[in-house]
């Protein structure tokens, strides 16, 4: 069965070949149809040439084309991609004489003399291995690259939803995709380089799988005037493919049955730089490559301008695919995007500058001055100069090594009379500060010079810090924002081809105990795919210092914050690895009984209340528990406990809210409408006239209730006669207490009166003592001590009927106050009792 028509030669006559056809002449039903170019085309059994729009939406146009229509669109293609590479030519003359900057293969100089320096200054290939490492850390996590956020009013099981995409995003991007990484880290270097780089994410038939492959600027052909992919009519990807790849897509209906060249791929200026600098050379021997250019371009096929992708031969200018490039339901026949252009800082042309358009002069002023200052030493080390011709040195032509001493054939004089030094200066230090200042610019403006944070304070305030870190990130922050955006489109490109070309179930079993056949209800939810990484901080520090500035502030106003959501976010960052499990989200949290909730209280776990609970039996287990004696005590020897109190009546107050909110609903009706839910204004209107309503009655019905609760209850003759008896007991027992207390002060007086006269006892024996031995004392004096002697005894003889006197007077004194505190006691004792006061007057215990 022939599935296509066959074309003949132009003259309508057979020829050689495989399109050769000879007709029957049995063959009745054979029918030809001439075309406008004179060719013929033959149909066999009544077989009818279809339309291009009545063939299915993803067939390979270029098999149902005439030759004619095929070789326009190859001419005009083939002109068109020439045009584009003449354009550039100046671009890759930049780029390639730029290559020498990076210095990655030694050069071996002949001038000014064989063997003189040759060091490149590694200044643009430092930037662009830090920014490489720098990136691939941020936007490729060990976790993987992918992050998804919800549109429109989210909930958990959209939140949910999203998370299962990401899982499965990033599951790909790691596990099935091997190269996804390694053509990722080939982009982020080339990308500062070069200033431009490419990604071209597709299908590939062979693997079965989507498949994100790096695209080299100098691989990319674009048209001068058109900045961006999205209105550019016209881009071409130069392609190199395997040769038994292009047959066995041939061979699946992929790409037309045309022949193919075999001879090895010439390579472009900069790639034959690349691999002289690399030193690798291609090789062919074992894996022929085909080139072919696949163009993205706009054409009028099936009547109208719409937007396709064709793929020819560079050699022999044969078209091997047209498909189109819309969506099969867009009525609108938009383009559809298969390349992401990563630039490094944008310019008026289609390609993005690079560090060698940056600080490629500044990294050319470096290379060669520090050429001159290592030459300059090479020559102030050993130095050349003259020699007279009559001198004569065995080896001339040999450098003296160290310690070794040559015979010399010296005409008349000395030796230094045959010899002239040439003055060679020494390197000189003008040189050496102007590299230094040449570095530092070059440094700066690639944002790779090491901040210096030894001048500033260690107490300086966190946002002096963040300040210094952005200034000296300005440039790397603004290109690391470009490529967040970028990659997010890259990745909405993968999640494409993942959804409308994989199967429809998960390769995996999901989270939550979910079939694997929910991935096609999952990618269909509308989801923005995002990066990881944070397009506001370019590193690790200045993420870690506004992270710590967000906890300052927090201190201050805890209420407003979510501290939790803080703290996992600032572990994140931290790359600490499982941050649910450091700080629990509270919002994860299932239900449970009220003693359940007491113990995750007591041991900081996060509890959460929910409407259908008996919020009224939890907040009484609650208050219970706080004011329970043995409880307290237990919790005052506990450091946490401010936290721990904290949390319970952040608890018991989620419990009131819920309490109040069915208390509404009770009371007005009616249920609410659910917790989070955005209104229109209308039903907002509605609902707060209705909450209001049913507020106001709610007040009253609390008051009232109030009210009575207030109330004293009626008498009970049961509690008045037992408080009549309590009322008796307490006065028997305050006639006893005030007796104990007379008979008690009474006591005291008497041992006080006996302690005052033991006192004046010893005292007047201690005197009496005193005064005996002071007698005898005297009496062993000698005799012109005499009259001192009877002057001193008369002294002490009247101070001593002094204090005789005083002490009679004490003990007086004593005797009257025994006998007033005998009279008290007995007027205490006969004393009439205080009358007892009404029942009514009496207050509760408390």
């Amino acid at each position: 069965m022939i599935d296509r028509p066959l074309i003949t030669p132009t003259n309508g006559m057979p020829h050689a070949g495989p399109d050769t056809l000879t007709l029957p002449d049995a063959n009745p039903n054979a029918t030809s149809v001439e075309n406008d170019d004179g060719t013929v085309d033959v149909f066999l059994d009544g077989f009818q040439k279809p339309k291009l729009a009545d063939l299915p939406f993803g067939s390979n146009l270029a098999e149902h084309l005439s030759e004619q229509q095929l070789q326009e669109i190859s001419s005009s293609l083939q002109f068109a991609v020439d045009d584009d590479k003449m354009a550039r030519r100046d671009w890759e003359d930049a780029l390639t004489k730029g290559m020498d900057l990076l210095g990655i293969k030694d050069e071996q100089r002949q001038t000014p003399w064989p063997g003189a320096c040759g060091v490149v200054h590694p200044m643009v290939l430092e930037a662009a291995v830090r920014f490489q490492s720098k990136s691939i850390v941020r936007l490729f996590p060990a976790e993987g690259p992918a992050a998804v956020k919800v549109m429109g009013e989210s909930n958990t099981a959209k939140i949910q939803q999203a998370k299962r995409v990401s899982d499965d995003l990033n599951f790909w991007l790691t596990d099935r995709m091997v190269e996804y990484r390694d053509e990722t880290e080939q982009l982020l270097f080339a990308l500062p380089v070069d200033g431009s780089a490419f990604k071209k994410v597709y299908y590939d038939p062979l693997l079965k799988r989507p498949c994100a492959k790096f695209v080299p600027a100098n691989d990319f052909l674009m048209p001068w005037g058109f900045p961006n992919l999205e209105t550019c009519p016209r881009y071409t990807h130069v392609m190199r493919q395997a040769y038994g790849d292009v047959r066995e897509l041939q061979a699946m209906g992929f790409y037309r049955q045309v022949a193919l060249s075999k001879r090895p791929v010439e390579q472009d200026r900069l790639e034959e730089k690349v691999s002289r600098l690399s030193g690798v050379s291609p090789s062919y021997t074992h894996n022929e490559l085909i080139p072919l250019w696949e163009s993205h371009i706009d054409l009028d096929i099936e009547g109208q301008q719409h937007p396709y992708v064709v793929t020819m031969d560079a050699d022999y200018y044969q078209v091997l695919s047209i498909y189109r490039n819309w969506r099969e339901s867009d009525p609108e026949y938009r383009k559809v995007l298969s390349f992401v252009h990563y630039r490094y800082v944008p310019w008026k042309g289609p390609y993005g500058l690079g560090l060698i358009h940056l600080i490629g002069g500044i990294g050319h002023s470096t290379t060669s001055i520090l050429r001159q200052l290592v030459d300059a030493g090479t020559l102030s080390n050993l130095p050349g100069g003259l020699k007279s011709r009559q001198l004569r040195i065995r080896g001339d032509n040999d450098p003296i090594q160290p310690g070794e001493f040559r015979d010399v054939d010296v005409p008349a004089g000395k030796i230094l009379d045959s010899i002239a030094f040439l003055p060679y200066k020494e390197p000189s230090a003008v040189l050496f500060q102007l590299l230094q200042m040449l570095v530092d610019e070059g440094k700066s403006f690639a944002s790779i010079a090491e901040l210096d944070v030894t001048t500033s304070s260690q107490n300086a305030p966190v946002g002096t810090m963040l300040a210094l870190i952005e200034r000296a990130t300005e440039v790397i922050t603004a290109v690391q924002s470009r490529m967040h955006i970028a990659l997010g489109r890259e990745l909405a490109m993968v999640a494409e081809i993942i959804r409308d070309n994989t199967g429809p179930d998960y390769d995996y079993d999901p989270a939550g105990g979910l079939p694997r056949s929910i991935k096609q209800i999952d990618y269909h939810q509308q989801v923005s795919i995002i990066p990881v990484s944070d397009p506001a901080a370019a590193t690790m520090a200045q993420r870690v210092m506004e992270y710590q500035a967000a906890l300052q502030l927090s201190s201050q106003a805890p209420q407003l914050y979510d501290l939790p959501l803080l703290h996992r976010s600032m572990i994140q960052v931290l790359g600490i690895d499982n941050a649910d499990q450091i700080v629990p989200d509270k919002t994860m949290a299932e239900p449970m009984d009220p003693v359940a909730e007491n113990m995750a209280l007591l041991t900081s776990k996060p509890v959460k209340a929910f409407q259908w609970q008996n919020h009224q039996a939890h907040i009484t287990v609650h208050m219970n528990v706080m004011n329970d004696p043995q409880m307290k005590a237990a919790l005052a020897q506990n450091p946490l406990a401010p936290s721990i109190q904290q949390a319970s009546f952040a608890h018991i107050n989620e419990h009131l809210a819920f309490q109040y909110r069915n208390q509404m609903e009770q009371t007005a009706g009616v249920p609410l409408p659910p917790l989070g839910s955005k209104l229109p204004p209308e039903v907002e209107e509605q609902v707060s006239t209705l909450a209001a309503s049913a507020a106001q009655k709610l007040l009253q019905q609390n008051q009232q209730q109030a009210q009575q609760q207030a109330q004293p209850p009626g008498p009970d003759p049961v509690a008045q006669q037992q408080q009549q008896e309590l009322q008796l007991r307490q006065q028997e027992l305050q006639q006893k207490a005030g007796s104990d207390a007379a008979k008690l002060q009474l006591e005291q007086v008497r041992t006080q009166q006996k302690g005052q006269i033991e006192a004046a006892k010893i005292a007047a024996a201690n005197q009496r003592t005193q005064m005996e031995v002071d007698a005898k004392t005297a009496t062993s004096h000698a005799g012109e001590l005499a009259d001192s002697f009877r002057a001193h005894a008369h002294e002490h003889a009247e101070t001593t009927r002094h204090l005789m006197s005083t002490r009679v007077d004490h003990m007086k004194n004593a005797q009257d106050a025994n006998q007033a505190a005998m009279e008290f006691a007995q007027q205490a004792a006969e004393a009439p009792q205080p009358a007892v006061p009404p029942p009514d007057a009496v207050e509760p215990p408390v």
